[in-house]
């Protein structure tokens, strides 16, 4: 046990938690940019065999407080994201502690909130060790903690992004609000980076037998244009996004805003998993008081899909079509959310026919373009773009709204891809969601 730990277990110890219930990790090596390199130990509370919280002990760092994080709308120091990456990686755990000498860190893992923060052993000890007593957690200590509701989480990214808006804007010469929407579509591309590669832009982490290592590099305004807007372009081709593309392009290689734009890559870092969750985004790209009231309008819509569309077998002749002006940019979402899940129950039904019978025919209609994603034997290979590409369409009412729910729905079939471990292949086809007549 380290000596930075020592006090720590310590106060676990006069919580109630035996010592054989604490498991060192092993020890976490960790660079970030020039910085000299630090490191931290891992540690891990189990219960019953299971892992409760994950624990990292950083040497040679400071945390700031989480009042003065949130005052710059972040969630994290560039070490904290580096220690939360590993832990995810090496431990089931819903939670992680992440303390230093003084400070300590409490987050949820599944969306890197902040939950508490302390500044001194004492106020850690008062205020999180001893809640989390085995008797303190069986008494519902994680559900009575405040959290962010989906609103609060969209406000301070929308917040975060304006004061970037601003401070690119000075140095490029461009009005902050046209550049709040390349910001969306900027986040959709660091969004997807996370998707495609596991980890986000910049991080690369690598566990080894009672080693890990994490390092954070600095990534250059040139990779970013090339590696990670250029992926993003490729995978969701939305027409609006290569309307803006030489604007982007222009953006990222001019040299006068160059310093400006890689201060914004290194604090993008910084920013939450939660925030980007296209639930929680809408309420920095869309306006709140349009969302309030399409919520208002959608409460009376029907969410049975299989109801409202129209389809000859596997070809749509009606897709669901919504309107936001009428139903701003959360129900659109919602849609998606149920016409993926809808599918995925009408291909696990086609794949257990096949194999009974072999491969369905597929009844198409000649008049029309084949839909996107399916396979010759009768089933639809890729849900995730079917559901989407030939079974919805949104109007809109501007270039912006197009760029914002454009950047909101490829989050969100990320998101479907992930939670039910679909396959998502480039999207050539995708624009056909603005083409609602």
């Amino acid at each position: 046990m380290d000596r930075l730990f020592a006090p720590y277990a310590e106060m676990l110890k006069k919580a109630g938690w035996p010592a054989d219930a604490i498991h060192s990790r092993g020890d976490l090596e960790m660079r970030v940019l020039e910085r000299p390199a630090s490191a931290a130990h891992l540690y891990e509370i189990r219960r019953g065999g299971r892992p409760i919280v994950s624990i990292a002990v950083l040497e040679k760092t400071r945390f700031p407080s989480g009042v003065a994080l949130y005052r710059q709308y972040l969630d994290a120091i560039p070490e904290g994201r580096l220690c939360l990456g590993a832990l995810r990686r090496l431990s089931p755990a819903s939670k992680a502690l992440l303390l230093t000498e003084y400070e300590c860190c409490l987050y949820d893992l599944a969306n890197e909130e902040l939950l508490v923060s302390t500044i001194s052993p004492e106020e850690t000890e008062a205020r999180v060790i001893s809640a989390l007593a085995p008797g303190a957690l069986d008494g519902g200590y994680w559900e009575s903690l405040p959290r962010r509701g989906a609103m609060q989480w969209g406000k301070d990214l929308g917040a975060w992004m304006r004061v970037w808006s601003a401070k690119i804007g000075r140095q490029a010469r461009m009005p902050p609000d046209a550049l709040l929407a390349m910001i969306a579509h900027w986040l959709m591309a660091w969004r997807h980076a996370k998707f495609a590669d596991g980890e986000w832009p910049g991080v690369e982490i690598a566990i080894g037998s009672g080693m890990a290592s994490a390092r954070l590099v600095r990534l250059t305004p040139a990779q970013f244009l090339e590696q990670r807007l250029g992926a993003v372009r490729r995978r969701f081709p939305f027409g609006i996004f290569k309307a803006y593309a030489r604007r982007e392009d222009e953006m990222w290689t001019n040299l006068e805003a160059r310093g400006v734009l890689s201060d914004f890559l290194a604090e993008a870092v910084c920013i939450s998993a939660g925030k980007l969750e296209s639930k929680n985004a809408l309420w920095a790209f869309s306006d709140e008081a349009l969302e309030h009231n399409a919520w208002k309008a959608a409460l009376t819509q029907d969410l049975r899909v299989g109801r409202l569309l129209r389809r000859d077998d596997l070809t749509i002749t009606d897709p669901i079509v919504a309107d936001v002006a009428q139903s701003g940019y959360g129900w659109p979402l919602t849609l998606i959310e149920e016409l993926t899940r809808y599918w995925i129950e009408e291909n696990l039904k086609r794949k257990a026919e096949i194999e009974r019978r072999g491969p369905i025919g597929l009844q198409l209609d000649f008049l029309r373009a084949e839909p996107a994603g399916l396979h010759p034997q009768g089933y639809i290979a890729d849900v995730a773009q079917y559901a989407l590409i030939n079974s919805f369409r949104v109007r809109t009412r501007t270039a912006e709204d197009r760029i914002a729910l454009g950047a909101l729905i490829a989050m969100k079939m990320m998101e479907l891809c992930e939670r039910y471990v679909l396959p998502l292949g480039d999207c050539p086809g995708i624009d056909a969601v603005f083409d609602a007549g």
